[in-house]
């Protein structure tokens, strides 16, 4: 998309309305946000066993996961991602 269709099309936005008269004559970049979890879990365990018998199989229950947030600015065609050390 053009630079000049997306001015043209984020200017309806509702956003515009809400700017101070001082801010509506000066630059606005607009930036769509999200966020997503991402994580591991193990697997199914499976065992060697004799036709019949049930044998034990301890599992590795644990799960690890992070979030990652990520932004973007169509107009700049720049994108910002931050993935935090800590849970």
């Amino acid at each position: 998309m053009p630079k000049s269709s997306i001015l043209k099309t984020s200017a309806r936005l509702p956003v515009f309305g809400a700017l101070p008269e001082s801010a509506r004559d000066k630059p606005l970049e607009l930036w769509f946000q999200d966020e997503a979890r991402v994580g591991q879990q193990g697997t199914v365990t499976r065992v060697w066993a004799e036709r019949g018998t049930r044998p034990r199989a301890p599992r590795d229950t644990r799960y690890k996961w992070t979030y990652i947030f990520g932004a973007v600015c169509p107009e700049r065609g720049t994108t910002a991602a931050l993935v935090p050390p800590c849970q």
